[in-house]
């Protein structure tokens, strides 16, 4: 997904955390621990969708108070990355580099 549009997206999924209480699990290596574990399941979020043919994309940028508010969480909980899912798009070429 190109620009990551909301609109074109078939699925969305939301990974969330109570960061103040992984942290105060963990200590100070909490947040490295956390940021780890949001990048595996990323990472197996984009695996999956490639080999079921979708095309995919992470945002950070969340609005997350519109989205805690959407999905109702609940106090402390916080929207730490969208994982937007989509149907295959045809490829846009800029240049058609065939000969002849």
């Amino acid at each position: 997904m190109d620009n990551y549009n909301v609109d074109e997206a078939a699925c969305t999924l939301y990974i969330t955390c109570h960061l103040k209480n992984f942290i105060s699990m963990y200590g100070p290596r909490g947040y490295r621990l956390l940021n780890a574990r949001i990048g595996e399941m990323t990472q197996l979020a984009y695996l999956s969708a490639a080999v079921l043919k979708l095309d995919c994309g992470a945002a950070l940028g969340v609005r997350a108070q519109v989205m805690k508010e959407l999905l109702g969480l609940g106090q402390g909980e916080e929207v730490v990355l969208a994982f937007y899912l989509g149907t295959m798009q045809r490829p846009c070429f800029l240049f058609d580099f065939r000969l002849g």
